[in-house]
């Protein structure tokens, strides 16, 4: 018959490569993939997430769990000719760096403006100046704040308290009734505003610390009538200082000034010597309310004098000296308090 041709052995197998070729590709459309290659990008983020939330949580364990006075850290620190030195404390004894961010809840205001002071300028400013040495009688008792933070009271208190000494030498007055009597401005033991607490101190006055003795707690129930018998003394008014030399002139015309400081690790085991910010050093968010009460110089450093609020085990007796030039500037957050 005429027709077509028996297919050559080379074309017969063309096509069976070419039908294989579609089977396969059938079956590829068809199957269902596996579970990897449907999911593998979401495999992959959940793996780096994963990994993230460990890092996070065992860091996160790492500061609950880190001891603030460590003596292999302290003793470097000493080694490397730093101007100033670190040592332990009671205070910050077996204290975790998160225990200690619960301390720094101060502020200095909450207003929009406050008013600025006007300090004389008719006289020169000494090279070094100590309210606490010029005026022996005044200089009360460092308090000790212990877990609470309260800061904001207490520096403001025994500012205030300086200052009247200075004028009638009083008994210290009492920083328990910032924290006891003023829960509508500030908060106790949670924090407060040295503004607001001047503010308390305008309408209500402070009684003596005799009369109302220091705890450390934020008890609101105790201010009845118990202390109607006290003697109150009430400040005129408050004012911000605008640069270091008006907190000198204040500090000697009237007295001791208050500021709001934020706090670096290693300040937590200062000891003595001009203390100065590190490149790198850790900082808690936050601030913490001192009382300047000086200034001075020393190996051509030029430091302030703070009294602080952890007892006199820290610092040199309770103080410190603060560079003034450093990265902590006190100068716009100093507040003066007038008697």
């Amino acid at each position: 018959m005429r027709g077509s041709r028996p297919l050559s052995p080379q074309s017969n197998q063309q096509q069976v490569e070419k039908m294989k070729l579609a089977q396969t590709a059938i079956k590829k459309r068809t199957s269902k993939p596996n579970f990897f290659t449907t999911y593998r990008t979401h495999v992959i983020i959940s793996i780096i997430v994963g990994i993230i939330i460990i890092v996070v949580l065992s860091f996160t364990k790492q500061i609950k769990e880190y001891i603030i006075i460590n003596q292999s850290e302290i003793n470097f620190h000493n080694s490397q000719g730093y101007p100033y030195t670190l040592g332990p404390n009671d205070f910050f004894q077996n204290v975790t760096l998160m225990q200690a961010k619960t301390l720094f809840k101060n502020d200095f205001t909450q207003q929009i403006n406050v008013e600025k002071c006007k300090v004389p300028i008719n006289f020169e400013i000494p090279t070094y100046f100590n309210f606490k040495e010029s005026y022996p009688n005044c200089s009360h008792i460092i308090f000790n704040q212990g877990n609470c933070s309260s800061s904001y009271s207490i520096a403001v208190s025994s500012a205030f308290s300086d200052r009247v000494c200075k004028v009638n030498q009083t008994q210290q007055l009492s920083a328990q009734n910032l924290l006891s009597c003023d829960g509508k401005l500030n908060q106790g033991c949670t924090g407060g505003h040295i503004t607001r607490s001047a503010e308390y101190i305008i309408k209500h006055g402070l009684t003596t610390n005799e009369c109302h003795p220091f705890r450390g707690d934020d008890n609101f129930q105790e201010c009845t009538k118990t202390f109607e018998k006290c003697q109150r003394y009430k400040a005129n008014s408050f004012c911000q200082l605008q640069n270091k030399d008006d907190i000198k002139r204040d500090i000697i015309n009237r007295g001791p000034v208050v500021a709001i400081m934020q706090v670096y690790k290693d300040f937590l085991v200062y000891r003595d010597g001009v203390y100065q910010v590190l490149e790198g050093t850790p900082r808690f968010h936050g601030g913490h309310a001192i009382k300047i009460v000086g200034w001075g110089e020393q190996n051509g450093y030029q430091y302030w004098i703070i009294e602080n609020t952890w007892g006199t085990t820290w610092g040199n007796e309770g103080l410190a000296k603060l560079a003034i030039d450093g990265f902590i500037d006190l100068s716009q957050q100093a507040l003066s308090i007038i008697y």
